[in-house]
C-alpha cells in the first residue's frame, strides 16, 4: 500500500460526498462527480505502466466509496437565515461501523486470497 492507494480512497469518498448530498450543492455536485470520474480514470490509465499496482488503486477506490457511502456525512440545512448552518444527519455510530466493516472486508480479502499479504 502507498500513498496512491489513501488518494484513490480520499478522491472515491469526495466523489460520494459531492453525489449524496446533491441537494446542498446544487450544480456543483454534477462537476464534483464528473470531476472525480475524469481524475480516476486518467490515473488508471496511468497505473497501467510498469511498476504502479492498480489493485492498490482499485482497493482504495473501493474502499473510500464504502467508507462515505455507508458512513459519511448526509448534510442538511438547519437555523433560520441569516444563520444558516449545516448539520450532518448521521450519527457518529454510524460512520464508526461502516469504518469497521470496510477494514474487516480488507481484513478479510487478504486472509483468503493467496499472495494477498
Amino acid at each position: 500500500l502507498g500513498a496512491s492507494t489513501a488518494t484513490f480512497g480520499l478522491l472515491a469518498a469526495y466523489g460520494v460526498l459531492g453525489y449524496r448530498n446533491r441537494h446542498i450543492f446544487g450544480q456543483q455536485s454534477q462537476r464534483i462527480v464528473r470531476n472525480v470520474i475524469q481524475v480516476a480514470l486518467i490515473n488508471f490509465l496511468l497505473g497501467l505502466s510498469p511498476g504502479i499496482d492498480n489493485w492498490g488503486h482499485l482497493g482504495g477506490a473501493i474502499g473510500g466509496i464504502a467508507l462515505a457511502w455507508f458512513g459519511g456525512p448526509e448534510l442538511d440545512v438547519s437555523g433560520r437565515p441569516p444563520d444558516l448552518y449545516l448539520q450532518d444527519k448521521n450519527p457518529f455510530s454510524r460512520f464508526l461501523a461502516a469504518f469497521i466493516g470496510v477494514v474487516g472486508f480488507f481484513a478479510l480479502l487478504v486472509m483468503l486470497l493467496p499472495g494477498a499479504a
